[in-house]
C-alpha cells in the first residue's frame, strides 16, 4: 500500500520550497468494514457525473502557471503566465473581459457566467490560479442500523440521518423527485446495505460558498500582496493563487480551508463516522503554503505538490511530475526575455510526460552493445531526442521514430514488472501511460504506473522506500534491454526493418460541441481539430509589468465571440483566434481607455 499509494516523496518538486508544517504518520483504520465493488462503482458514477470521465479515476489536475521576477527577466520587468486547462470547446469556456467602473478597473478573462474575474490585471497586480490539492473534504464510513438503513452509529447510539426532497424540473416531461440523506458529517454519495455502510462526504468549504466567491471577486481590486492575502483567506475552496505586481514582487499561495484533524484519523482512508474521528476546528490561514520573492527569481505550478510535506489523500506527488518540462526552460537561462517566458507553454505542450525518466535506462541498459545492434540503434535515436511529440513538417506523423519507440516500450514495461505483482483489475488502473487519445480533453500527466516503475529502478536510492522488490530479483538492466528487443521485434512486424523510418500518426485535439459534464454548447458539425494535440491551457495569458506601466497578451480560442445566427451564420470573430492559438501566438490585450479607443471596432451603450 505506502509503496503505491505513498504520502510523501522528499523528491517531489514543489511550487513553494517552505514545509508545510510538521510531518504525521498514519495507521490505517482497524474498525473499518470492507467496501464493496458495487459501492465502489457507484461512487465513480457519482465522480463521472460531477467532474466527467477525464477526473473520475483521479484527482482533477488541471492548468499551469509561471511567475517571473524582475531579477530574472531581461528587461527587468515582473512577468506572469497562466494556462487554465479547462478543457477545449466550441465556444471556449473562457471569455475575457474589461471592467471599468463600479469600483473596478481591471481587464481579464473567467469561465462562462462565473461572476469573479479567475485571471487577469487590474495595472497594480496580476493574478491567476491553477487547481488546487489541499486536502479539505473527507470521506466517512457510516455503520447503519441494521434494522433501519437510514440510522447511523455516532457517539455510542444510532442517529437518524436528515432527509430532504428535492424536486427537479425537467422540461417536456415530470418533475423528478431526489431524496438527500445527511449525517452529522455531510451528505451521503454511496450507499454499501450488503455491509451495513453508507459513506458521507465532509467538506470544510460548505456553507461558506459564497464567502468564497466574494473572496475570488474582491482579488481584483487588490493593489498589494497584503490585500491579496487578505482576498485569499475568503477563500475555503482548494485553489493555488498566484501574484505578481508592478514593484517587483512576486508570489504564491495555496488557497482553502484545512481542517484540523485528530491525530487517530488516516487521510488514505474513510474515517470512522463513530464519532472517534471528528474534526477539531480549522488550520489557521497562516498555516497555508505560500511562497514570497523566492531566492530563485520564480514560482511555477502544474499542478504539483506546493509545499514540502503537503499530505493529500490520492495526489501521489512524485519526482516523475509533469511540472518539471517547465522548470528546466525556467531554469535553463539567467534571465529570461518575454519570448522566452512565453515559450515555456510550448516546450510543455509537446513534451512526452514519460521519457526524461526513463530514456536514461535505456540507455545504459544498452551501453555495451555494438553499434550494429537494433537495441543499441533504438536507444541512440532515444538519446538523441529532444524529448518532444512534434509535427514540424505537417506530415500527420510526430517528427522522430523515437515517439513509437518509447510510447510502445513503457506500456510493455508496466506489463513486465507489474503486471505479476497485482491483480488484475488493479494492473488495469495503472496501465495506461498517460498519452493523449484522440480527441481527449484531460490535461496528460505522466502514467501512474511510471511512478512506480521510476521508484522500483532506483532500488535502494529510491526517495520512496521500496519495501517489496517489483524486479523478483532479477537485475533492472537485463529487463530494460528484454522489454527494449520485444519492442523492436513488434515495431518491426508493422514498420519495417529501418528504424529511422519509424513513425507514428499524431493525436488531434478538438474544440467539443459538449462540456465535460455532457451539456451540449454548439451543433455537433461544429467542433473545430487542431493537430498535434497540445497540453496547454484553454486560454493562455502573460502579464508584463513594470513601474513605467502594464502590458498584457493572450490567445484564447476558438474566438472572441460564440455567436452563431439561427441560419447557421456564425459571428467573424467566432473563429478569429484558433490560429494563432496553434501557432503559439499571443494577441495584444488593450488596456487602458485610450488603447480601447484607438483600436474600437465596435460600441454599444446600453440603456436601464
Amino acid at each position: 500500500m505506502t509503496q503505491m499509494r505513498w504520502l510523501e516523496d522528499p523528491k517531489a518538486p514543489t511550487t513553494s520550497a517552505k514545509a508545510a508544517g510538521p510531518l504525521r504518520n498514519y495507521n490505517a483504520v482497524q474498525n473499518l468494514r470492507p467496501l464493496s465493488v458495487a459501492a465502489a462503482q457507484d461512487w465513480r458514477s457519482l465522480q463521472v457525473a460531477r467532474l466527467g470521465e477525464a477526473a473520475a479515476d483521479a484527482m482533477p489536475t488541471a492548468s499551469n502557471a509561471w511567475v517571473v521576477a524582475p531579477a530574472k527577466s531581461q528587461d527587468g520587468r515582473t512577468v506572469l503566465f497562466n494556462g487554465p486547462q479547462q478543457g477545449w470547446f466550441n465556444p471556449s469556456i473562457t471569455y475575457s473581459v474589461g471592467l471599468h467602473g463600479a469600483g473596478y478597473d481591471f481587464t481579464g478573462s473567467t469561465p462562462v457566467a462565473l461572476p469573479a474575474i479567475l485571471f487577469g490585471s487590474n495595472g497594480h497586480i496580476a493574478w491567476g490560479s491553477t487547481v488546487g490539492s489541499l486536502d479539505t473534504n473527507d470521506v466517512y464510513q457510516e455503520q447503519l442500523n441494521p434494522q433501519n438503513r437510514f440510522e447511523y452509529r455516532h457517539d455510542g447510539h444510532y442517529t437518524p440521518m436528515h432527509k430532504r426532497i428535492e424536486t427537479i424540473a425537467v422540461k417536456g416531461e415530470a418533475p423528478y423527485t431526489l431524496e438527500v440523506y445527511s449525517t452529522v458529517h455531510g451528505f451521503v454519495s454511496t450507499w454499501d446495505v450488503p455491509n451495513q455502510t453508507a459513506y458521507s462526504q465532509k467538506r470544510s468549504w460548505e456553507g461558506r460558498e459564497i464567502e468564497s466567491l466574494l473572496g475570488w471577486a474582491n482579488l481584483a481590486k487588490a493593489r498589494s500582496w497584503d490585500e491579496f492575502l487578505l482576498q485569499a483567506e475568503r477563500v475555503s475552496v482548494s485553489i493555488n493563487w498566484f501574484y505578481a505586481d508592478a514593484q517587483g514582487n512576486i508570489g504564491h499561495v495555496a488557497v482553502g480551508k484545512q481542517p484540523q484533524r485528530p491525530d487517530n484519523q488516516p487521510v488514505q482512508f474513510p474515517a470512522s463516522g463513530d464519532g472517534s474521528m471528528e474534526w477539531q476546528g480549522f488550520l489557521p490561514f497562516d498555516a497555508n503554503p505560500r511562497s514570497y520573492n523566492p531566492d530563485q527569481g520564480y514560482l511555477v505550478s502544474w499542478n504539483n505538490q506546493p509545499a514540502p510535506g503537503l499530505r493529500a489523500d490520492g495526489a501521489n506527488y512524485s519526482h516523475v511530475d509533469r511540472v518539471n518540462e517547465l522548470i528546466e526552460p525556467l531554469q535553463a537561462k539567467a534571465k529570461l526575455s518575454l519570448d522566452d517566458i512565453w515559450n515555456v507553454d510550448r516546450r510543455g505542450a509537446f513534451a512526452d510526460l514519460n521519457a526524461r525518466y526513463f530514456v536514461p535506462a535505456i540507455v545504459a541498459a544498452t551501453r555495451s552493445l555494438p553499434g550494429s545492434d537494433p537495441a543499441r540503434q533504438a536507444a541512440d535515436i532515444l538519446q538523441q531526442w529532444n524529448l518532444q511529440g512534434r509535427d514540424d513538417q505537417g506530415k500527420g506523423v510526430y517528427d522522430s521514430p523515437a515517439v513509437p519507440i518509447m510510447r510502445a516500450w513503457l506500456p510493455a514495461m508496466y506489463s513486465r514488472v507489474l503486471q505479476d505483482d497485482l491483480p488484475a483489475e488493479i494492473f488495469q488502473t495503472y496501465a495506461q501511460a498517460g498519452y493523449p487519445d484522440q480527441y481527449s480533453g484531460a490535461s496528460p500527466q505522466p502514467g501512474k504506473a511510471s511512478k512506480l516503475l521510476w521508484n522500483a529502478l532506483q532500488g535502494k536510492q529510491a526517495s520512496v522506500p521500496q519495501r517489496y522488490d517489483l524486479f523478483n530479483g532479477e537485475s533492472p538492466d537485463p529487463v530494460v534491454l528484454e522489454v527494449l528487443r520485444s519492442t523492436i521485434k513488434s515495431l518491426q512486424a508493422t514498420q519495417g526493418i529501418d528504424l529511422q523510418a519509424w513513425r507514428t500518426p499524431v493525436t488531434s485535439m478538438r474544440f467539443a460541441a459538449v462540456n465535460s459534464i455532457g451539456v451540449p454548447w454548439a451543433s455537433k458539425n461544429r467542433q473545430p481539430t487542431l493537430a498535434p494535440f497540445m497540453n496547454r491551457g484553454s486560454e493562455t495569458f502573460r502579464v508584463s509589468l513594470g513601474r513605467d506601466g502594464v502590458s498584457m497578451c493572450s490567445a484564447a480560442p476558438l474566438g472572441q465571440s460564440g455567436f452563431v445566427a439561427a441560419n447557421g451564420e456564425a459571428d467573424k470573430h467566432v473563429a478569429d483566434q484558433l490560429a494563432l492559438y496553434r501557432e503559439h501566438g499571443c494577441k495584444q490585450d488593450w488596456l487602458s481607455e485610450e488603447q480601447v479607443e484607438a483600436n474600437l471596432e465596435s460600441s454599444m451603450t446600453l440603456h436601464y
